[in-house]
């Protein structure tokens, strides 16, 4: 399908998401009278679903004999680790020689931390998500390995997905885990990323004619039905509509209910009429989406530098963390997460000047 604006888009509205939910958690609010604390879990799981469609939509494009090999996934795991570990690091290091500085806006890690961060043992404040999104590179293989040899038919992917659900059930049920990072726990929000890869053929060839049917008008319903449900869940709007309190980690433990939310609407946004593509594809929230993940490592400290010092404006505060962090997240971008990227690449791309498939943080 080649670069789709969209799933940009889509990675934009998942960085909003997280944006908008830690100004709330600290009573910085970007637009005074709305709670947005406890969504940014819905962002996360928005990133883990589209980062798994991404990836298995570029292994799919391989020939079975291919995924057999070795050099589809010495080049798979050569631009993981290139698409996260420059800038990953380098924040690690930024936040261990702040708080060696005693900046209380840093993340207090000790060299050890550091060390374990990197090797994917720990994970603390915002940076949780990163061992759990790079376990799953190293789970994802087998997934793909073990889907060809199921027929790409609906039913039987369907089949197979819900086998994995089961899996991940039945493991969380007797290996329960107390700490966020358990890739157990996320699981679900990835599969679906993959089934939407799985069954993108057959959902293509299933809408093709015409353009503008009437099948495609209700997959675009469905959508725009999707990301309504998961406004709802917005802690303070459920509290609004239902009349009870709840806590912001409320549905926290239900990642595979919002992981066919987020599959819903990417199929939506792809093989929908078109309107949802649409605002998905325009262009600030596209260059949002391409510098997300700068963004999502960088905010946070941001947030608390600026909130310490204008705490009698938190409205101002929260504009200048949101316009500070856009602007060191394109700066890091362009220095250091496109060039290493584009180390990333095949020869074959490189050569011809192809644009690869936008990677989720």
């Amino acid at each position: 399908m080649g670069r789709l604006p969209c799933l940009d888009g889509l990675r934009g509205l998942a960085i909003l998401f997280v944006l908008l939910s830690h100004l709330s958690l600290y009573h910085t609010p970007a637009f005074p009278g709305l709670d947005f604390t406890g969504s940014g879990f819905y962002g996360v799981c928005l990133f883990f679903t589209l980062s798994a469609y991404l990836l298995t939509s570029l292994l799919l494009q391989n020939s079975r004999e291919e995924l057999y090999g070795s050099q589809v996934w010495k080049q798979y795991f050569q631009r993981r680790v290139l698409r996260i570990y420059p800038l990953y690091a380098l924040v690690l290091l930024a936040n261990y020689f702040a708080a060696s500085c005693g900046a209380r806006f840093a993340e207090p890690l000790s060299l050890e931390r550091v060390w374990n961060h990197l090797l994917l043992r720990d994970g603390a404040g915002v940076f949780w998500t990163i061992p759990v999104e790079c376990h799953f590179y190293l789970l994802l293989p087998l997934i793909v390995l073990a889907g060809t040899l199921v027929p790409r038919r609906p039913l039987a992917l369907l089949a197979t997905a819900c086998a994995m659900l089961g899996a991940v059930a039945w493991a969380n049920a007797t290996f329960p885990s107390d700490s966020r990072m358990a890739l157990l726990r996320n699981v679900p929000a990835f599969l679906g990323g993959v089934y939407v890869a799985w069954a993108s053929d057959w959902i293509q060839a299933s809408l093709a004619p015409p353009p503008n049917s009437r099948a495609r008008m209700v997959v675009e319903g469905a959508g725009w039905l999707a990301i309504a449900a998961v406004l709802l869940h917005i802690p303070s709007v459920w509290s609004w509509a239902s009349g009870e309190i709840v806590a912001p980690d409320r549905f926290f433990n239900e990642p595979g209910l919002f992981g066919a939310l987020w599959a819903v609407f990417l199929i939506a946004a792809i093989h929908g009429r078109g309107a949802l593509r649409r605002v998905l594809s325009q262009r600030p929230l596209c260059f949002l989406g391409r510098i997300s993940f700068s963004v999502y490592l960088l905010h946070l400290p941001l947030l608390k530098l600026i909130g310490g010092r204008l705490p009698h404006d938190p409205t101002l505060a929260a504009w200048g963390t949101i316009i500070a962090a856009l602007g060191l997240a394109t700066v890091t971008y362009f220095a250091i997460e496109k060039p290493f990227v584009a180390m990333g690449r095949s020869p074959r791309r490189r050569a011809s000047g192809e644009s690869t498939v936008p990677i989720a943080a």
